[in-house]
């Protein structure tokens, strides 16, 4: 489970420390839990859900356009979190 106010309070000490952009995310499976952490900072790894969304049906292939829609879902979840940054160019991987 994830400390919410813990983890708020470790994003604006790190944001005093560094003008780099701030990642969260460690087992984000929902639009909601993504939302909540998504507060203060730059971008939310949702590794856990699309690993999720590339789980096969039983006797069946992954189905990728399944990975397509939850990005699609989380973008627009993403794009509406009061408190988020909007960065004005992506950062250099």
């Amino acid at each position: 489970m994830v400390d919410l106010a813990d983890l708020h309070e470790r994003t604006r000490d790190v944001r005093r420390m560094t003008a780099a952009p701030i990642c969260t995310g460690a087992g984000i499976t929902t639009l909601e839990l993504a939302a909540a952490t998504a507060f203060g900072v730059d971008g939310v790894i949702i590794d856990s859900a699309f690993r999720q969304a590339l789980q096969p049906d039983a006797g069946q292939n992954a189905d990728i356009s399944r990975l397509d829609r939850c990005a699609t879902r989380y973008a627009a979840a993403l794009r509406t979190v009061p408190g988020g940054r909007q960065l004005t160019s992506a950062p250099q991987c």
